[in-house]
């Protein structure tokens, strides 16, 4: 690190505005690689990451409700807090009810739960992975499914990794947005039929049955043919790993 000429607060101040804001640039040429095996930076960064896009409705939602918690009952400022979390989208674009708003965070913790799962196991005998001690490896590997739908940084080479790693990220990269907009499709419903903005007519989801609301937009996403196309590039990706990382297989150039 000592070629950098920007000082330890520039690269810090950078660092973190390029997570949170979803920036992209480094001031290292290697991306986050240089910092792989850095635990507190991955640590914050990763959390900036979730923070920044992925899970802003969430952190937004528990910074509203400490606050309304925390706030005395005599106090002007609870009633508005209290409005803020029974109608937040009368308020806020990205402010959803209690129920979407768990349901967004599970989303997001399956997705990268098994980014993370892949890229630990799928790069179980990679040099390029399997490096780092399993401590070190997990965090890196957390943070790679953290910045790959949102900052586009890396903690490992992605050239390589393991092909279906890098095809399981590509796909994490375009269902990325898919969690954010369940939310606010249901939640936008739910506010303008209040309103009389919304007809009442067609299928309306639930939000006060959690199974349901889950498994009405499950539904939903399996009817797009193109996840069974996925899945199918996943496995072959998977099964014939070795032979795309190879130089000298003409799989690479067929």
């Amino acid at each position: 690190m000592g070629q950098f000429q920007a000082s330890l607060a520039v690269r810090a101040f950078y660092a973190a505005q390029t997570m949170a804001n979803n920036l992209g640039f480094t001031l290292t040429p290697d991306s986050m690689v240089s910092f792989q095996d850095a635990t507190f930076p991955m640590l914050i960064m990763t959390f900036l990451a979730y923070a920044g896009n992925n899970l802003y409705p969430v952190f937004l939602r528990l910074i509203i409700w400490t606050t309304y918690r925390c706030t005395p009952k005599n106090s002007s400022l609870r009633e508005p807090l209290d409005y803020l979390l029974k109608y937040p989208r009368r308020c806020y674009t990205l402010l959803f009810r209690s129920k979407p708003t768990w349901v967004l965070f599970g989303i997001i913790f399956v997705l990268n739960f098994v980014d993370v799962l892949l890229i630990v196991v799928l790069d179980l005998h990679n040099p390029a992975v399997n490096t780092l001690p399993g401590g070190p490896r997990v965090l890196a590997a957390i943070f790679q499914a953290a910045s790959a739908r949102h900052t586009g940084t890396s903690s490992f080479n992605l050239a390589d990794v393991n092909p279906a790693v890098q095809f399981s990220l590509l796909v994490m990269m375009y269902i990325s947005v898919f969690p954010i907009a369940i939310s606010m499709r249901a939640s936008n419903t739910y506010e303008e039929r209040s309103l009389g903005l919304f007809s009442s007519d067609g299928e309306v989801v639930d939000e006060s049955n959690t199974t349901n609301y889950v498994l009405s937009h499950v539904r939903n996403q399996l009817s797009f043919d193109l996840w069974y196309i996925f899945l199918g590039i996943f496995c072959i990706c998977v099964a014939e790993s070795n032979r795309i990382m190879n130089p000298s297989e003409p799989v690479r150039s067929s």
